[in-house]
């Protein structure tokens, strides 16, 4: 294939990928599913704290947000309550991180097909297009990875105040720049140190500076070790082991490749508990291109270096720009490492959706570079290693693509509780008592609006899917029961639901409402 002339402007392909992405994150928007239970968390904050208590306090319902994030939503929030106003600034978010994305492809990578490759995983990826309709900060920091690489790509031409004020949007706006932004700002100033012409008053300052963001990282990873925190109660099997074992290198080895699921194919909320299907013959082959891609593309660049020192020749651009920015989301994903090993904070699941777009930015490069012409000759024809690469990205690109596909056709709806909620106030009495299980109950208390209209009151919820207790609830009368996100307890709610006092029944993916009427099993 050789190297491609850039020509001026974008190449027509990556606005239609990018244009095919809006159009996939506009339906999942605009789809009309309800707010799950960790949505309905935040939404009932917003309605119950102020600016100032969501800033200040922990969340009563224990909701981990940044505090840009508090914010902006409780601007759209006093707009309207509405589930499209709590989505907007996430779904603007993820329109943003396809238009950056173009904007880095152009810039900073040499090849079409490469370029067309970081576009296609950040436009296509199914998690990134979920996350951008979700009424919490994942798809906000999703969009700043992606602007913390473009920026250090832009380096020079960025100026200190651009960089502070990048920071604090970072620090503002995302949880994981905590561990982004010290890394980042280390590497600036030994940036700055080493650039011809550097600021003398910014060689005094980078070492000070560098040891003052270390101090800081280890200060941040200390407070979250002394006092465990709720990420560290909730996310505990998440945390990854130091790899001094057998078993601690398999859980690294499985979570690479679920880095890869998590980019190419998740189709809905990433788990942190259980191992969903990563290790299956499509994701491995997934896996295998994804990644195949970053290592063979550094062994591919080292190799080049080498060559070009030997034989004086110059160094291909798309290897220069390799070792430009490829490193800085290496370093970045050794910190995330680090901290997941000293129980900071967890990798795996959405929380680190922050690195999916590194993932996209890699795996680009790497084709970049295996595309580009050697130095000298190898001992692998260069004809085989284009071939090669292009499928790899072909797979890497099908896996993503038929995941969007599925979403354009059929949004992901999980837990879609609001169906059940109208259909209970359309079917209940005015004497009837509507209870919620435990854990889908802010749901409930969301979208109680519907009871109101119907001159419902619920009950405080239920802590079990035992019957004995739902039955004694309903007492004498009717009881409608709801739990709107069945998971791990499907056999329960199954031997609930075929109690013979159970005369009605609405169910739906993860959903299920019940009429529980004692007196009629008499």
């Amino acid at each position: 294939m050789g190297a491609v002339r850039r020509r001026a402007g974008v190449d027509v392909e990556l606005i239609v990928i990018a244009l095919f992405g809006a159009v996939v994150r506009a339906r999942q928007y605009f789809s009309g599913r309800s707010l799950w239970v960790d949505e309905a968390l935040v939404a009932n904050d917003l309605a119950e704290l102020s600016v100032f208590d969501s800033l200040t306090d922990r969340s009563p319902r224990s909701q981990l947000a940044p505090a840009g994030f508090w914010v902006v939503s409780h601007v759209a929030d006093a707009i309207s309550s509405a589930e499209w106003m709590l989505r907007l600034f996430p779904f603007f978010a993820g329109l943003a991180l396809l238009a950056v994305a173009v904007v880095y492809a152009v810039r900073w990578i040499e090849h079409r097909l490469a370029r067309a490759l970081l576009v296609g995983v950040i436009a296509l990826s199914p998690s990134l297009i979920y996350y951008s309709a979700e009424v919490k900060q994942y798809g906000v920091e999703a969009l700043l990875g992606m602007v913390a690489v473009f920026a250090v790509a832009e380096r020079a031409s960025l100026s200190r105040l651009a960089a502070v004020l990048l920071a604090f949007v970072m620090l503002a706006f995302s949880l994981p720049a905590l561990l982004i932004v010290p890394v980042l700002g280390v590497l600036w100033f030994v940036t700055e140190t080493r650039r011809r012409g550097a600021d003398p008053a910014v060689r005094y300052l980078a070492a000070p500076g560098a040891a003052i963001f270390t101090a800081w990282a280890l200060a941040f990873a200390w407070a979250q070790l002394a006092k465990p925190s709720i990420m560290q109660g909730f996310w505990a099997d998440a945390f990854a082991p130091f790899p001094t074992s057998v078993s601690g290198i398999e859980w690294w080895a499985r979570n690479t490749v679920g880095l890869s699921h998590l980019t190419l194919s998740n189709l809905g909320v990433p788990l942190h508990v259980e191992d969903p299907a990563w290790l299956t013959a499509g994701a491995r082959l997934v896996a295998l291109a994804l990644w195949g891609l970053v290592v063979v593309g550094v062994w591919r660049a080292v190799t080049a270096l080498r060559q070009a020192r030997r034989t004086d020749r110059g160094v291909p651009s798309a290897v220069t720009k390799w070792f430009a920015v490829v490193p800085v989301t290496a370093v970045i994903g050794t910190s995330f490492a680090i901290a997941a090993m000293l129980e900071v904070y967890p990798f795996r699941g959405r929380l680190i959706l922050v690195l999916v777009p590194l993932v996209a930015v890699a795996a680009a490069h790497g084709l970049d570079v295996l595309l580009s012409p050697r130095p000298s000759p190898g001992r692998v024809p260069q004809r085989l290693t284009e071939s090669a690469a292009a499928v790899a990205a072909v797979v890497v690109a099908l896996a993503a693509g038929l995941a969007a596909v599925t979403l354009l056709v059929d949004p992901t709806d999980r837990w879609d509780v609001e169906p059940a909620i109208e259909w209970i106030a359309a079917n209940a009495d005015p004497d009837d008592t509507v209870v919620a299980y435990c854990f889908g109950d802010q749901q409930l208390r969301y979208y109680e609006r519907h009871l109101d209209d119907a001159g419902l009151t619920r009950d405080p919820c239920l802590t079990s899917l035992a019957v004995d207790p739902v039955i004694e609830r309903a007492g004498d009368g009717r009881l409608w029961f709801l739990h709107g996100h069945i998971r791990d307890d499907a056999d329960a709610v199954d031997v609930l639901a075929a109690h013979p006092a159970v005369t009605q029944a609405y169910r739906s993916d993860g959903v299920i409402a019940l009429l529980v009427e004692p007196a009629s099993t008499g």
